[in-house]
């Protein structure tokens, strides 16, 4: 993808609409908008320098639309949102990606989401790229040319109306600010130019990228518990295999579970009681492993991006730190 030097121009004004009216003028024009993913890969194009006074001086739209999900953390991502002439192989076909996007609450700094598993996921996915977190961060920087960055996210609450919101970039207070929570903001924007190949090949890309999602991970919220899950449930063999992510307010847990086939009735809701009160990591585990009866068990507790604590279970055996 190459993206244009200079923003869209008419009679010598730059024009400033919400992502629909832009998304019409490109296709009258035949022409592609540019993505989240375009912007993210102008880091070392010669449009780089026009794009940011693009941030100083207006709001960025990208063709990149989210649509959220009204009762879970799910959401697709959808680059070159509308276009009827970004995909050359299926007409109106843009690039979409599968993704869990956390609640934090409104915002959140880049480093937050960074830190988070299901945050780089949702980056990756913004940015239609597989670089890890030290480059993402670093390629925003210099596209962002600031060294405070903010991600909107709609909160799980503001989920429930108006699941669709467009993308968008701008400069606020001094800040690089990622806006995926506008419905109704204006800003300026950019064509690419792009091959046959280059766009298949992108797609492909996208596509393999989703291909490693866990298929069967589910999302669920525990307001009494006041907590966030993500969990997946295997059967092998004779066994269950579990495995889930808690999130309460500033601290995780990861947990995994090998134990007997058989259902365990609300399993998730059971177990985020267990880890909400005030106990060791180890005496947690204790307690979930007299209802699973598990084989082995895992617990780790993060927060602020690090691992505190981490122990294990196993069958006829006491806690393992």
């Amino acid at each position: 993808m190459s993206i244009d030097v200079k923003p869209w121009t008419e009679n010598d004004k730059i024009l400033s609409l919400k992502q629909n009216d832009w998304i019409l003028k490109y296709n009258q024009a035949e022409k592609i908008m540019a993505s989240m993913a375009d912007y993210y890969n102008a880091a070392d194009s010669d449009a780089l320098q026009s794009i940011q006074q693009d941030f100083k001086d207006s709001t960025v739209m990208t063709s990149t639309r989210i649509l959220y999900s009204a009762n879970s953390l799910d959401a697709k991502i959808v680059h070159y949102f509308g276009s009827e002439v970004a995909s050359p192989s299926e007409v109106a076909s843009p690039i979409v990606s599968s993704v869990v996007i956390p609640d934090y609450s409104t915002s959140t700094t880049l480093e937050n989401c960074l830190n988070d598993d299901f945050g780089l996921g949702f980056l990756q996915a913004l940015f239609l790229t597989n670089d890890g977190k030290e480059k993402i961060a670093e390629n925003l920087r210099k596209i962002g040319n600031k060294n405070k960055m903010k991600i909107w996210i709609l909160s799980q609450e503001s989920r429930r109306n108006n699941q669709e919101r467009a993308v968008s970039l701008h400069y606020y207070s001094g800040e690089f600010h990622i806006d995926c929570y506008g419905l109704y903001d204006g800003g300026r924007s950019r064509s690419v130019a792009a091959s046959a190949a280059s766009l298949e090949a992108r797609s492909a890309k996208s596509k393999q990228k989703n291909s490693n999602l866990p298929f069967n991970l589910e999302s669920s919220i525990d307001k009494k518990n006041k907590s966030v899950c993500f969990s997946n449930m295997q059967a092998i063999g004779n066994f269950n295999k579990y495995t889930a992510m808690f999130c309460f307010h500033e601290k995780r847990y990861v947990i995994s579970s090998i134990f007997d086939i058989g259902e365990v009735p609300n399993i998730n809701e059971r177990i985020a009681n267990v880890l909400s009160k005030e106990k060791s990591t180890a005496k947690k585990l204790e307690e979930v492993a007299n209802f699973l009866n598990p084989v082995c068990a895992h617990l780790a507790l993060y927060a602020n991006g690090k691992q505190l604590d981490d122990v294990e279970y196993f069958e006829d055996m006491e806690i393992k730190k």
